[in-house]
């Protein structure tokens, strides 16, 4: 089976930034829906109907200067989705499905590894796998006790895609109450055997990663040793359109504005 090559966008944005601005998120066409074959067998084995695929995330990141960090992290599905609801029998048990990436950003706003600062996203890659024998343990990040976010058993597992960032399309920010947040395209490469679990439709749709957030205090910062750690991100992969990288930026400044009316006020 020939590879099918997909152009992607990624966007990673906090979870619940429409509330802490007072506003609405940016507007998205509706996702469209795919057919995933849960026996790789192109549409021959069990299929479900979807369009989104719920999961978790985590990395850590390591200052390389004054103003950049770089690292690593992952990203593990739980479920394939109906407009948001999870479907039966689509679990990571079921699917295996799960990712890692790396990373590299540049300050642009604010205080660098503090909240309310935003980044330039200089380089981001994505290898897409399944997890064949279900014997995976991910390991959340951690900054202060210098804990990487990592893959454990992945020896038999099976990879499914790449994707690579578009050059100039990532903005990546530190916001408030420990979100962080990240949007970005990218080019994916899905191969003949990821073509044989997302089946339909062929070629298949552009990819989303929409909402893959850490809320709740769950970005920490190392400023001695220079480390940033994200854990317990959630969010969604849908097959959509995303937001521009500039709307990140409008969505950060509007939390800048939200923190000094606060301190005005008190």
């Amino acid at each position: 089976m020939k590879n099918s090559k997909l152009s992607k966008g990624l966007m990673v944005t906090a979870f619940g930034l429409a509330a802490a601005v007072g506003g609405t998120s940016p507007a998205l066409a509706a996702a469209e829906f795919f057919q995933y074959d849960l026996n790789g067998l192109s549409g021959g084995g069990t299929t479900v109907t979807a369009n989104g695929i719920a999961g978790t995330s985590s990395e850590l990141l390591q200052a390389i200067s004054a103003t950049q960090f770089a690292g690593a992290g992952w990203i593990q599905f739980s479920a394939l989705t109906n407009n948001s609801s999870s479907i039966a029998n689509t679990a990571y048990s079921d699917t295996g499905l799960y990712a890692t990436f790396t990373l590299s950003n540049t300050l642009t706003f604010g205080t660098f590894g503090q909240a309310i600062s935003l980044y330039n996203l200089d380089s981001l890659n994505i290898t897409l796998y399944r997890d064949v024998s279900g014997n995976n343990a991910f390991i959340q990040g951690d900054a202060i006790a210098n804990t990487a976010a990592s893959v454990t058993n992945m020896g038999d597992d099976v990879i499914l895609g790449t994707a690579s960032l578009i050059p100039g399309t990532g903005t990546a920010a530190l916001l408030t109450a420990g979100a962080a947040a990240l949007n970005a395209k990218l080019d994916v490469l899905l191969n003949g055997t990821g073509s044989t679990y997302f089946f339909d439709p062929n070629p298949f749709y552009a990819f989303a990663f929409a909402g893959f957030n850490a809320t709740g205090g769950n970005f920490q910062f190392d400023a001695v040793n220079g480390r940033l750690s994200v854990g317990n991100a959630i969010g969604a992969v849908d097959f959509n359109n995303v937001p521009e990288p500039a709307s990140l930026a409008l969505i950060g400044l509007g939390l800048l504005g939200l923190a000094g009316s606060r301190r005005r006020s008190n």
